[in-house]
């Protein structure tokens, strides 16, 4: 999902009530390493491409047994392929290239995408170096490729409203009692939890 819906903070719910593991990527300290606190090289296609090429590394090694277990995984591949359409890192011709064959690992995950208002200013938010992202231009961009990954590739997405209140915790916990989750791994994206 776009940012600022909730989504690290409802997955470290799940993680304090089940015994599932979560990961997520070190793009923020990866990024101030290499280019300090500005925003300058935010479209920069290398680090498009990097989160890509940990996307396929990750697919990979779940696909050949070598990662077996269950995980969350805060951000993977949609949110990379909207982020970099967004700040111009790629192009929909690039991303539906690398799209398609990161699909020949769906059997490996599936999709929990995060809506939500947050009643919290996102003013002084900017956890991923990500907030010069106007959130309306994100999630029609999300929106595009769920309609791709659900009609071309037949994805199955599970759509989660984050309301900001006790009731919308519980039942994002809860979700990992269902049979959409059990005996998966859940994968996740900044606004998804791809299931693994």
């Amino acid at each position: 999902g776009a940012r600022n819906v909730g989504k690290t903070f409802l997955i470290e719910q799940v993680l304090k009530y089940k015994t599932i593991k979560g990961y997520k990527f070190p793009y923020k300290e990866y990024y101030e390493m290499m280019f300090g606190n500005g925003i300058d090289q935010i479209g920069n296609p290398e680090l498009f491409h990097l989160c890509i090429g940990y996307d396929l590394s990750f697919f990979d090694m779940v696909k050949k047994g070598i990662i077996k277990q269950d995980l969350i995984i805060d951000r993977s591949f949609l949110s990379h392929f909207v982020f970099a359409i967004q700040n111009g890192a790629s192009n929909p011709e690039d991303v539906e290239k690398k799209l398609k064959h990161l699909m020949e690992y769906q059997d490996i995950f599936k999709i929990i995408y995060i809506r939500g208002e947050n009643p919290t200013s996102d003013a002084d938010r900017n956890k991923d170096n990500w907030v010069v992202y106007k959130k309306s231009v994100t999630e029609e961009i999300y929106d595009k490729y769920l309609d791709v990954l659900t009609n071309e590739y037949k994805t199955n997405i599970m759509y989660f409203e984050n309301k900001f209140d006790t009731e919308s915790i519980q039942s994002f916990i809860n979700l990992f009692n269902t049979n959409y989750i059990a005996k998966d791994i859940i994968y996740k994206i900044k606004g998804f939890m791809n299931k693994i």
